[in-house]
């Protein structure tokens, strides 16, 4: 099965975001956002990821590869402007007939959101971006993330994360791998600690 992936340019709301890599690269709990959606559709049965990049293509795909991490045929192309999802389609999807595409909504993407978060828009400011991955905490642990496990209702933790027997931590809180937290320390309610591996 065949989809694409759209990834977002600059968006003027959240500059911090995109000045070190592209935002379709942007780290959200341990993953990049072009990660979490191309472990997503991978479930739904995508096997070819075509992927449109305005920002840094080159970058993108030096970061993702051929896609043999996730069992996939990707593609990242360089686009001089982020299309719409109605162009996409027409270029990259119907062009090529509709056989072999994964169903509506997940053939042509544009990742403005999570898998399975449309409501939580991530680049329209940074409160915006913040309550998405709030939004996401509890969805971030599919099965591809084998180093992440729940540890209490709402409180996620990786497992090469260091927490100090005396730390307090309040649902809901994402710890990443690699982080250490001191003893005393309080983490939460709505704390995320994580780097990301892209």
């Amino acid at each position: 099965m065949k989809t694409v992936l759209i990834c977002p340019a600059i968006r003027p709301a959240v500059p911090q975001l995109a000045e070190n890599t592209p935002l379709a690269l942007a780290p959200i709990l341990g993953e990049s956002v072009v990660v979490h959606w191309i472990e997503h559709l991978v479930t739904l049965g995508a096997r070819q990821v075509q992927i449109i990049a305005a920002d840094r293509a080159d970058y993108i795909r030096t970061v993702l590869g051929d896609g043999a991490r996730w069992g996939v045929q990707l593609e990242v192309i360089a686009a001089s402007l982020e299309p719409t999802r109605g162009e996409a389609s027409a270029r990259y999807h119907r062009t090529r007939g509709a056989a072999g595409w994964l169903p509506a909504p997940h053939d042509v993407v544009v990742m403005n959101h999570l898998p399975g978060c449309p409501e939580h828009l991530l680049f329209d400011s940074y409160a915006s971006w913040f309550a998405a991955l709030v939004a996401w905490m509890p969805l971030a642990l599919t099965p591809a993330r084998v180093r992440v496990s729940e540890i209490s209702p709402g409180v996620w933790v990786g497992r090469r994360a260091h927490l100090s027997p005396t730390a307090t931590l309040i649902a809901p809180c994402w710890i990443g791998d690699q982080v250490f937290v001191e003893p005393g320390a309080t983490v939460g309610p709505g704390a995320i600690l994580a780097a990301c591996r892209t």
